[in-house]
Order: structure tokens, then sequence, then C-alpha cells
């Protein structure tokens, strides 16, 4: 999660348009994104914190998947604000618990 904020934070994500993923692994991400974002909301509402973060932390491995499989940073500025874009929304959604990217591992 630390990465996705970092690397997003000071992108105003766009509407994601998926025509424009160049690899599997966006659409992985977005994919697992779109399935897990309305049924932690619901939670997040109720304030089930622990069953919301438990839907988050499915995002894990598409996420690892993504920075290994694509270069968000890409030279195309269509495709990198796709890229980001969609980090932003994991990101806003991630931050509607807390900032995790705050935590401190001694």
């Amino acid at each position: 999660f630390k990465r996705v904020v970092n690397i997003s934070k000071s992108h105003t994500p766009q509407k994601i348009d998926s025509r424009r993923f160049a690899c599997d692994v966006e659409g992985k991400l977005f994919e697992a994104y779109q399935s897990i974002s309305q049924k932690a909301a619901e939670k997040i509402a109720q304030k089930d914190y622990p069953a919301a973060l438990k839907d988050l932390s499915s995002l894990r491995q598409p996420v690892d998947e993504f920075f290994e499989g694509v270069l968000v940073m890409a030279e195309d500025e269509k495709l990198k604000g796709n890229r980001l874009s969609l980090l932003s929304y994991i990101s806003q959604l991630f931050l509607k618990i807390g900032d995790f990217s705050k935590i401190s591992i001694s």
C-alpha cells in the first residue's frame, strides 16, 4: 500500500480507460479493484473495518503483479495517467480506513 500511495499521491485521478491497458496485469488489477471496492466501501460505511481490510488485502497480489509487470511512469502520458489513476483509486479506498503509509516498523 505504501508504494501505491507514494507513486500516486500527487496525481488527480481521471476516469480509467480499460482500452488503454497495454498489459494483462493492468486489466487484472482493475478487475480486482472493481470486484472489492463496493464490498469494502459498504463495510467501511458500517464501520466493519476488519472485514473491509480483509477485502482490501485481496488486492496485494494483483498490485504486486502490476508493479512487476508495468512501468507506471511510462513515456506515453495517456498510458501513464491511466496507470496512475488506477493506483489513485486504490489508494483512496485504503485511505477511507487510514493512512497505512504512516505506519513504521522499527
